[in-house]
């Protein structure tokens, strides 16, 4: 008997559907594990050769200038609530545990970036994870550990200079630079062009070069866990919208352009809630479909 070819294909389409209803998605022990990161601002993307987006409280167009972060300690959290650390691979992007999520390319705003770009993490877990909903945990920022050490003498992805924060050996462990259409008026008059976050440990003392430990009185790493997430369809992105939701990125309030994480800055007490630093809710961070 022949049939129309609409029908079949319907039909084949209905069974592929029922057949991933009729078996969850799993994460065996042992087996690699990826998931995709990005950046985004709401549901637009947003690139170095992209146009402008609208962010901010009132909504100001950016260009993008530079979007990289580094997270560590991370783990799937399963739906009984067991902890399964992610064992990260070994690549220029991941070592010892630290992963360098990379948005900018280098094109355009992002001149002073590297062409090279990172959207994922990769790792293996010991135990089984079973079917989900899983969660993502991880800690955005570098440990402490690896955090006080010569860029120069450091392996990647820690040797990046444009994230050696070199007045303490640190790292920035966010930085992300926009420009917003029309400039940001500053409280001496002047204008500037671009709104900086580096986000990095203060207050720290001891000299890592002389072989001092260093220990700081505002580590600024925040532990973050996600909405249920499934790797095959889901990714995780830091959301622009909603990490300048409280922020004026046309009018900056003083201290330096942005916020650099000094603890006395106007601008950072918004942003850092939105990262779920000093009590904040968090949010920056969430959980959307590929």
């Amino acid at each position: 008997m022949k049939c129309c070819p609409a029908l079949i294909t319907a039909t084949l389409a209905a069974l592929a559907m029922l057949a991933m209803v009729a078996t969850p998605p799993t994460l065996a022990a042992g087996r690699p594990v990826t998931i995709d990161v990005g950046v985004v601002a709401g549901d637009a993307a947003i690139a170095c050769d992209g146009p402008g987006v609208a962010v901010g409280t009132p909504p100001v167009a950016v260009a993008l200038r530079d979007a990289r972060f580094y997270l560590h300690d991370i783990a799937i959290v399963t739906d009984d609530g067991r902890i399964l650390p992610l064992h990260i691979d070994e690549t220029v992007w991941q070592h010892d545990g630290v992963v360098l999520i990379d948005a900018e390319d280098a094109t355009a705003g992002c001149r002073d970036g590297t062409p090279d770009t990172n959207p994922r993490i990769t790792g293996r877990i010991d135990g089984a994870a079973g079917p989900g909903p899983w969660r993502l945990a991880f800690t955005l920022g570098v440990p402490e550990r690896l955090n006080h050490t010569a860029t120069d003498l450091s392996p990647p992805p820690l040797d990046l200079a444009a994230l050696g924060w070199g007045w303490q050996a640190g790292r920035k462990y966010l930085k992300l630079e926009v420009m917003p259409e029309g400039g940001i008026a500053r409280p001496d008059g002047g204008r500037a062009a671009t709104w900086f976050l580096h986000l990095g440990a203060t207050g720290c003392t001891g000299n890592p070069v002389t072989g001092e430990i260093v220990t700081c009185a505002r580590p600024n790493r925040t532990r973050i866990v996600t909405a249920p997430i499934d790797p095959a369809r889901q990714r995780l992105v830091l959301d622009l919208d909603r990490l300048f939701a409280a922020t004026n990125l046309a009018r900056d309030q003083g201290g330096a352009v942005g916020c650099m994480s000094a603890p006395d800055d106007p601008d950072c007490p918004a942003v850092f809630a939105t990262l779920g630093l000093d009590g904040g809710a968090g949010g920056a961070f969430r959980v959307v479909d590929k």
